[in-house]
């Protein structure tokens, strides 16, 4: 009888947490959220896919991560497999405290110390050789016509090494060129020239870095008191020391500081500086019946 009663008992519990179990629900709000990529995206392995060029990357100091070109993740080098081959287009990773370094076959080396990363560029298809994401500390040493893409976009060549980045303030990267040749960066629209023993301090732009290309063959006008740079085609009307450019296709100009973007159809009136007549019965002004 007691058997009987407490299988019965257990029955009924069993049943009531199976109700329970079938009312609850473990998520109300909000509801589950839909896929809107279906594949997802490829990445940051879709800017650059893999190269023909291979390196060798060494793990000097824990931790070190690397992720292969066309993989989407990346991996940590153990230390029992501190070393690894990878094509252009992988990114190397170094946190705080890590040391990785980056080996081309013609000796040309970077080493990353600290919280730092970068990607493996692909000269062949016109990318420097490498480009820096993040930088703590690095170690650079290049050969003739290689190019390295700094933090920010600014572009350091050099033929030899070693040149050291220090990025210790927030917005200033510094450049320490520690080998007895000359480096160069291109900064913008300047070029700046750094010889051996000289340090450059690199203002970190939230506008970028990026070297400008220099506009050629724009047509020079002359205005009252000003002068402009033109290209493309345009009708230029000239009134009174006033320039009417009116835009026949797409077309830029430069003047009085200022640039400014011409679709077609599109029409701008430049006036200078004029040189004001007084009318006929207007009084000359004081200051003025000194003047020669």
């Amino acid at each position: 009888m007691n058997m009987t009663f407490q299988y019965a008992t257990a029955a009924r519990i069993l049943l009531l947490a199976s109700c329970c179990l079938a009312s609850c629900r473990s998520q109300v709000l909000p509801g589950p959220m839909d896929s809107l990529y279906d594949p997802m995206p490829a990445g940051e392995s879709s800017f650059y896919p893999e190269g023909p060029e291979e390196v060798i990357v060494i793990r000097h100091a824990d931790p070190c991560r690397v992720r292969p070109a066309g993989i989407s993740s990346s991996y940590p080098l153990s230390f029992y497999n501190k070393s690894t081959r990878l094509h252009s287009g992988s990114s190397i990773y170094s946190a705080s405290g890590g040391r990785i370094e980056v080996l081309w076959p013609n000796s040309t080396s970077i080493v990353l110390s600290g919280e730092g990363s970068g990607v493996i560029g692909a000269t062949s298809r016109g990318e420097p050789t490498f480009i820096i994401r993040a930088v703590e500390r690095a170690v650079i040493t290049l050969r003739e016509g290689e190019e390295v893409e700094l933090l920010g976009g600014s572009v350091l060549t050099a033929s030899s090494g070693p040149l050291v980045l220090e990025h210790g303030a927030r917005e200033v990267l510094r450049v320490r060129n520690q080998s007895k040749e000359s480096a160069q960066i291109a900064f913008r629209s300047e070029t700046v020239l750094l010889e051996p023993g000289e340090v450059v301090d690199l203002p970190l732009l939230s506008a970028g870095a990026a070297p400008s290309v220099e506009v050629v063959e724009m047509e020079s006008l002359k205005g009252v008191g000003f002068r402009a740079q033109l290209r493309g085609a345009c009708e230029v009307e000239e009134r009174d020391g006033t320039l009417s450019i009116h835009s026949q296709e797409s077309s830029e100009l430069h003047a009085l500081g200022v640039r400014i973007h011409l679709e077609a159809g599109e029409s701008v009136t430049l006036d200078g500086l004029l040189s004001v007549q007084p009318q006929a019965g207007d009084p000359m002004p004081a200051a003025a019946t000194t003047q020669p």
